[in-house]
Order: C-alpha cells, then sequence, then structure tokens
C-alpha cells in the first residue's frame, strides 16, 4: 500500500491538478453546529470563535478546536516580548506553518496568534507550505484547493493567510514563529502518509527550519508519543527548549499523549 501510495504521489507532483472548488457549509444544519462539549465551549469564547459557528463545517470545527486545545497549553509570557528581530524592525509579524496539510486548523493558529501578537504588532503575515498539498481526496479536493480557501476565508488587512504548495526545504524567508504540527521524525509515519522514501531526511528538514528562525523567534510543535518526542528533542540542534509539555485528553483526536513544546533561536 505504500508503494501505491508513493506512486500516487509522484503522480500527483506531475499532474499538479488543484482540485474541485471548496464550498464548506454547504448544509443548513452546519448553521446551528456548536462545540458539544464544555472545553470546546470555553474555546470559542476565549478566542472569539461565535462569528464563525455558520461558516464552517463540522469536520473544519474539530480539527480547529483541536488544534486550539493544544495551542492553548502554552503559558503567555514565552511570547511576552513580540518574539524576533522581523516583528521588531517592520512592524509586520511573519509566521510560518510547516506540514499545512489541508489547512483546516487554520482558523486555529489565527485566532490563537492575534491573541498572542496583534497588539505587539502592525500587522501578521502567515504563511502555511505543504509537501503533498496535490494529494486527491474522495470527494476530488485537494490539499491545495482547501488551503487556498481557507487563507482566503481568514485573511483580513492586517491578516494576511497564504498556502503554498512547496517543500519547506525551498523556503527561504525568515520567519518570527514556525508552527509545526505533527512533523514526521519516523520512516514509518512518513512512508504511512505515502510519500517517497527518499524523501525522508528529518535531520536536513529540522536544521534547516532551524535556520528559518529570526534571532529571538519561537518555534512551537507539537509530537504525538513519547518516543517521536524524544527523537524530534535529539533533532534540534541550535535552538534552546523553553517549554514542553504533556497533553492527555485534548480535543484533538490522538490516540497517544501529544507533546507541545516552545524552542527559542537565542532568546
Amino acid at each position: 500500500m505504500s508503494l501505491g501510495m508513493s506512486l500516487g504521489f509522484q503522480l500527483s507532483q506531475k499532474i499538479r491538478w488543484k482540485g474541485l472548488p471548496i464550498k464548506e457549509a454547504a448544509h443548513d444544519e452546519l448553521n446551528s453546529y456548536f462545540p458539544p462539549t464544555e472545553r470546546g465551549r470555553q474555546l470559542v469564547d476565549r478566542y472569539g470563535l461565535v462569528p464563525w459557528s455558520g461558516k464552517l463545517s463540522r469536520s473544519t470545527w474539530d480539527e480547529l478546536l483541536g488544534t486550539l486545545d493544544l495551542l492553548d497549553q502554552i503559558p503567555v509570557h514565552f511570547f511576552g516580548e513580540g518574539a524576533g528581530k522581523g516583528a521588531k524592525d517592520g512592524r509586520v509579524f511573519n509566521a510560518l506553518d510547516v506540514g499545512a496539510k489541508s489547512w483546516r486548523y487554520l482558523g486555529a493558529l489565527k485566532s490563537w496568534l492575534e491573541r498572542q501578537f496583534s497588539a505587539d504588532v502592525g500587522s501578521i503575515a502567515l504563511t502555511g507550505v505543504e509537501l503533498d498539498a496535490f494529494r486527491l481526496y474522495r470527494n476530488l479536493r485537494t490539499g491545495f484547493s482547501y488551503g487556498r480557501y481557507f487563507a482566503k476565508q481568514f485573511s483580513e488587512e492586517k491578516f494576511c493567510c497564504r498556502y503554498e504548495a512547496m517543500d519547506v526545504l525551498d523556503w527561504q524567508k525568515r520567519a518570527d514563529l514556525i508552527s509545526w504540527f505533527f512533523p514526521f521524525v519516523t520512516p514509518s509515519a512518513h512512508l504511512a502518509w505515502g510519500l517517497p522514501e527518499k524523501l525522508f531526511e528529518p535531520a536536513a528538514i529540522f536544521s534547516h527550519v532551524e535556520r528559518l528562525l529570526y534571532p529571538g523567534g519561537r518555534l512551537l510543535m507539537a509530537n504525538p508519543g513519547e518516543w517521536e518526542w524524544e527523537i524530534a528533542k535529539q533533532l534540534m540542534g541550535r535552538l534552546k527548549l523553553i517549554f514542553e509539555t504533556r497533553v492527555t485528553g485534548s480535543l484533538h483526536p490522538s490516540p497517544y499523549p501529544i507533546f507541545v513544546s516552545v524552542w527559542s533561536c537565542g532568546g
């Protein structure tokens, strides 16, 4: 199955079909959707998400709240100085999300970033990069069509979202903050996702991502399971671990505890 998925990846990269257009919340019942758990309702209230209640599908809500539940575990003071050189010089806060997949969780990143940084910077520019952006789903949509759709939906005058179909190794623009949810640190996870074995080079990817941070910048990461967390820590070379927490029972549907961490570049 992994070989077939790998061939599918190679074919999708050659064709680069964007997929059918996206239209979220196509059914009336979605307009009345509200998180069924107390924790979900707390997050909606804390991050001002009520206006989105009639605009997102339930699956998008679930992924958004699952991701926001992880981000909400990080104490505010780890970002109290506005993070990196770019924000201080140009007043535009540049954020990079590595491995954005379909970017269904973009609303979580947007609401969290605004709550953390909007008072300190003039505007926020968030870019999501995804290598496997042209993976075709059963509904004939792709990660690219979803990613571009959500980028358009969540962009505002002072919050610009971009979704780029590319390998992060080819990304050169530096960032004040980098988010990285569930990076592949083992060959089994990489192959299970359907990526070619030759593209599994975690040491090179971690080293490159580290170099993308401005001095004083922050990298936040989430890893599923203690074994992946231990591998990820070993792959980090230049950055300093300043926060870590083991999250269990979160809204994110992981069967394993999730390790959320924050890393600092020279500060």
